[in-house]
């Protein structure tokens, strides 16, 4: 039996992946061994495969004749609300150990683009925090409600990239980390 939806799956894949990628970047960056342990390491990687089995399952639990575009068409599904979850859950794992971090990097960093840059990550990280955690709201909610929290990821995800953005910037324009004393390695 083919899965319909089989390109989300995928695309879920890459983006667990990816925020696995950048929370061991991340943890590094800010000297966290506890965050690369969380993210990255042995607990990092049960998560991952926990939830990785998972959506797979939630795609397979899924009653859908065709192909949708993020499931949407089947979105009242609870297995369709849970394989959504399942994302927020693992995204607010991998960024609950760093919001500590990057919000002390954010006072202390010695650029005042490092000090942003650090601010911005942080912020996007608490909305995902928010985001996961409200996510039960969003089942019992109208459709403005549905929007209001896909703006939220919208917004978490736009602020840590250009926190990202910053940092290539001001690793660019860089003065090396051993003159600045920053937590956070631009190398």
């Amino acid at each position: 039996m083919p899965i319909t939806n089989a390109t989300d799956l995928i695309s879920k894949y890459c983006a667990l992946v990816a925020v696995a990628f950048l929370g061991g970047h991340l943890s590094v960056a800010y000297g966290s061994p506890f965050a690369r342990r969380w993210t990255v390491g042995a607990p990092g990687t049960v998560v991952l495969g926990l939830v990785s089995v998972g959506l797979l399952w939630t795609v397979v639990a899924t009653d859908a004749p065709y192909s949708s575009p993020q499931m949407l068409d089947f979105a009242t599904q609870p297995s369709v609300r849970i394989n959504t979850w399942l994302v927020l859950f693992y995204v607010a794992y991998v960024v609950l150990p760093l919001v500590r971090p990057a919000y002390l990097d954010s006072k202390k960093n010695p650029l005042r683009t490092g000090r942003a840059a650090s601010g911005m990550i942080a912020g996007g990280f608490a909305l995902s925090l928010l985001r996961a955690g409200a996510y039960p709201v969003e089942w019992f909610g109208s459709g403005n409600v549905v929007y209001l929290y896909m703006l939220i990821s919208y917004a978490s995800t736009a602020l840590v990239v250009v926190g990202l953005a910053l940092f290539a910037y001001a690793r660019r324009n860089r003065k090396v980390k051993t003159e600045l004393g920053s937590a956070l390695s631009l190398d």
